[in-house]
């Protein structure tokens, strides 16, 4: 698959959607439910236009630097072991994810949602090689077992219900469960869980790449891009070449705009930080790394004047307000890239060939433009489309025509003034209940399913001037690189501008008024009642009693310990080893290790640190410390001290961001949990539980 998602023409696409009322319903339901939590979310958070400031300010700074930032990713990259392929085409990126999987001789390639993968079609052609390709988000899953293309970029199957689904699964795959999205989800878990462990290639997309690192950022709930990060021995991830940020301090900034944008959450239950292969002496994560840095078509549009539409991070919010994207759905855009931001971008990726009607589907209601998260200008820009569109003469004669008679009434103010008081009280005669008995050309189409607003006989002009005083507010690098400098304007640049001051503080201020007390307490008050996480308090005299009471309780018969001298100080991985016949986790035993874990009830370890805002905790993977430990087992138990518990990312980030400045290696993995795994693709009800574990506990030791 590529950008096209559809060869039907735009009228009858947009006129089959309109009569497909599970779509209709399913979309309205999911408008008016994420549109809800993301509210919540923004007020949450406080000052969200200054947020909005600071995410604009981050993307732009990027996108004015993206030949130096692109240079010293790569860099970073191949100092920590990966390779770094740019791709000018789609082509070239699919060519070369291709070559690497023939040489690795693979039969099955797992994959995580990727809207660049879409994007550039690798699905297809690893298939037409004879490579297996399993999709392994839950509604990515169900849409290629129905060969059925996503319709949104953070929710693919938003356009089914669950009736539809069972069906699949049924004829599919044989299911016989009930229809209930727990049931099913289940199933898939289990289904996908032999393909994780039997795949030798991983793909991913990749949310952020980190410039200062080479660190590639993935944002799920459901954990299957950890799966997919951490079984198979090969891990390509497919980036857009506009994907950078700094340093983890912008990352924090942009995933806390993504996730409450895109499901109205302080932040999703997985954020994975990978960098490089897995080191010498680990046991699991991927040998080989590959970061594909795909152009596409983006350096034409950085060039151009839509180069504001690279700001844009997938989170969908212009998708969940879009009053066209309502009522036709994803399918109706023939992209893969729907709703405003599919119009502006469709066109400039894919052509005004196949996507000329995008620009128009659209009221210029102005919607997408109040909750991006990153101000892209969107209703702006679809008119640019439509203005170069017709400076080009691409569009219809009879618009043509329209828009010379437009321009000569607007350019003489006495025939326009005449006009206006003329169609205002026209309109009062022939609208009648929102609807008028003129039917000609494209009027009559639009009219089956709108209705006009009743005119109140003034013309805008008048009630302006009586309204106005009320409210005033209102390993081709080179010429890769020279490329994109190229579309900037300038010489090749390796080394970035310093970045203005920021224009606020707010993600390194916010929650520091809190002494450790409070954070522990709002930590655990986030945890237990959002986040459906258990959290114990313990002293380091009796942690260990305490972690053998919760592992019994959650199912002693099977335990996995982390090999981290820390457990060991507490007396945890001895006790639990006498009690509960608990494995430790040893590099000495190899792939032994991921069985043990596959197997588990329960796998313990040790936290870094803890996250008030969103009720996370950090884990570093290291050859004691397995990636698989906090995946495979059904229940997860986090061992974490208060006196490490951080307001929020940002303070993570700073102690990142001095390690990177000291010149040490990212751990090759780095994972922020907020509680179990998670989904809500089948009709937007959550389900704990998809790949990663069902459930967590933390235990939290006093020691301040």
């Amino acid at each position: 698959m590529s950008i096209k998602t559809s060869n039907t023409d735009f009228k009858t696409r947009i006129r089959q959607q309109i009569e497909d009322p599970i779509m209709r319903k399913a979309v309205a339901n999911a408008q008016q439910r994420i549109g809800a939590n993301r509210q919540k979310m923004v007020d949450e958070l406080g000052h969200w236009e200054e947020w909005r400031d600071r995410a604009a300010q981050i993307r732009d700074h990027v996108l004015s630097n993206l030949d130096a930032y692109l240079y010293q990713l790569s860099e970073k990259v191949t100092q920590n072991g990966g390779h770094v392929y740019f791709a000018r085409t789609k082509e070239d990126a699919t060519r070369y994810i291709l070559q690497v999987a023939q040489r690795k001789n693979a039969r099955k390639v797992v994959k995580s949602k990727s809207m660049g993968t879409e994007e550039i079609g690798v699905n297809h052609v690893l298939q037409d090689a004879g490579i297996q390709v399993i999709e392994t988000d839950l509604g990515e899953y169900i849409l290629q077992l129905d060969q059925d293309p996503p319709s949104h970029v953070v929710v693919p199957a938003i356009h089914k219900d669950r009736h539809q689904i069972r069906r699949v699964l049924h004829e599919r795959l044989g299911y016989e469960g009930p229809e209930t999205p727990e049931a099913m989800t289940l199933f898939i878990r289990q289904k996908i869980r032999e393909d994780f462990l039997s795949a030798e290639i991983g793909i991913t997309g990749c949310n952020f790449a980190v410039a200062e690192t080479g660190s590639v950022c993935l944002v799920t709930n459901e954990g299957n891009a950890r799966m997919c990060t951490t079984l198979p021995k090969t891990h390509i991830a497919v980036m857009g070449m506009e994907r950078i940020a700094p340093t983890f301090a912008e990352v924090d900034v942009l995933i806390t705009m993504l996730a409450r944008s895109a499901v109205g959450a302080r932040l999703t239950g997985y954020n994975t930080w990978l960098t490089g292969p897995r080191e010498a002496g680990h046991v699991d994560g991927p040998e080989e790394f590959h970061l594909v840095i795909v152009d596409n078509g983006r350096s034409e549009v950085l060039a151009s004047e839509f180069r504001d539409v690279l700001r844009c991070i997938r989170c969908g919010a212009c998708m969940n307000t879009c009053p066209a994207y309502r009522h036709i759905g994803g399918h109706g855009y023939g992209s893969i890239y729907p709703g405003p931001i599919g119009a502006v971008i469709s066109p400039l990726l894919g052509g005004y060939k196949d996507f000329k009607d995008l620009p128009y589907a659209c009221s210029l209601c102005t919607a997408c433009d109040n909750v991006c998260p990153v101000r892209i200008p969107l209703s702006k820009l679809i008119l640019r489309h439509r203005r170069v569109m017709a400076e080009k003469g691409i569009t219809a004669k009879a618009e043509q025509r329209a828009i010379k008679m437009f321009a000569y009434a607007n350019s003489h103010p006495g025939l326009w003034k005449v006009g206006m008081m003329a169609g205002a009280h026209a309109a009062s005669w022939f609208i009648n209940g929102g609807k008028t008995p003129l039917k000609f050309g494209a009027i009559s189409d639009w009219m089956e399913a709108r209705d006009l607003p009743e005119a109140d006989g003034e013309s805008f002009r008048s009630w302006f001037k009586k309204h106005q005083a009320q409210d005033k507010k209102m390993d081709n690098r080179g010429e890769f690189l020279n490329n994109v400098a190229q579309a900037l304007g300038r010489p090749l640049r390796l080394e970035p501008q310093a970045e203005d001051a920021p224009l606020n503080n707010y993600a390194n201020e916010r929650l520091t008024q809190l002494n450790q007390q409070q954070r522990c307490d709002a930590f655990i008050q986030f945890a237990s009642d959002v986040m459906l996480t258990r959290c114990e308090l313990t002293s380091e005299a009796k942690a260990a009693e305490a972690a053998i009471r919760l592992c019994k309780e959650l199912g002693d018969q099977s335990v996995v310990i982390s090999g981290d001298t820390r457990l060991e100080e507490l007396g945890i991985s001895e006790r639990l080893q006498q009690e509960c016949n608990a494995v430790v986790w040893d590099p000495a035993k190899g792939a032994e290790n991921i069985s043990q874990a596959e197997q588990a009830k329960v796998g313990v370890v040790y936290a870094e640190y803890g996250l008030t805002e969103s009720g996370g905790v950090v884990l570093f993977s290291a050859a004691e410390r397995g990636r698989s430990l906090s995946l495979l087992p059904e229940y997860s138990l986090f061992i974490l001290r208060k006196s490490t518990i951080l307001p929020r990312v940002a303070q993570f980030a700073e102690k990142l961001h001095q390690k990177a400045q000291a010149g040490e290696r990212m751990p090759s993995c780095i994972n922020i949990i907020s509680g179990p795994s998670s989904t809500a693709d089948i009709e937007l009800i959550k389900v704990v539980g998809v790949h990663g574990p069902v459930k967590a506990v933390y235990l939290i030791i006093e020691d301040c």
